[in-house]
């Protein structure tokens, strides 16, 4: 006889694995927040692949 896993230990097991905690001190927070608040970068390469149709979406004819 087989079990089946119970959903919701796998839904808290799942929950808690996509928790990340890490620790810095005040200079390297500062920092990290100064990233946060900047304005966003413009990448070229990326906004032509991210408005290129993938190739399930892309018109057959």
């Amino acid at each position: 006889m087989t079990s089946t896993p119970d959903i919701n230990s796998t839904a808290v097991a799942q929950d808690r694995l996509d928790q990340v905690r890490f620790t810095m001190d005040k200079e390297q927070m500062q920092k990290f927040i100064e990233l946060l608040d900047a304005p966003p970068v413009d990448k070229p390469k990326l906004t032509k692949l991210m408005s290129t149709p993938s190739p399930w979406e892309q018109k057959t004819e």
